[in-house]
């Protein structure tokens, strides 16, 4: 009903990264990053909108800051994982993941199934941190 609710906004951009449409996606993050005055979380997923949409300059520039444990009171690793897994930096993202599990993140019960992980399942890790976990990881096919 409303159409500037932020969560309704957040899904339907991930819908639409889904479908290849990276650009739209990111720019409704944006608006999204605006309407909630600088929100960490919305602030990270716009970094990985932008990693996706082909603007990695300005993904990294976001990424330098949300990373900076002295510039931010918290953002989930696992955030920062994800910006890394758009940006290609697979390796960047396995410490950021290893460290969720560390904190032991909400965010990891949704590993199993999350799509922004998709580039991560062939790694033998993935399977392993789930199986310590006692997720399964669904087919998506």
């Amino acid at each position: 009903m409303d159409s500037e609710f932020a969560s309704a906004l957040i899904k339907k951009a991930w819908v639409l990264q889904q479908t290849g449409e990276e650009t739209q996606a990111a720019a409704i993050l944006d608006r999204v990053h605006v309407s909630l005055q600088g929100d960490l979380n919305a602030r990270a997923w716009l970094a990985h909108a932008l990693a996706l949409a082909d603007e990695p300059a300005r993904a990294r520039a976001m990424l330098k800051e949300l990373a900076d444990p002295e510039q931010n009171k918290f953002v989930s690793p696992c955030l920062i994982a994800c910006i890394y897994i758009a940006l290609g930096e697979k390796e960047s993202a396995w410490k950021w993941i290893d460290e969720a599990y560390r904190q032991r993140s909400g965010w990891l019960v949704w590993l199993g199934v999350d799509p922004k992980m998709d580039a991560l399942r062939s790694d033998p890790r993935f399977a392993q941190l789930l199986k310590s976990m006692e997720l399964s990881q669904e087919n998506p096919e």
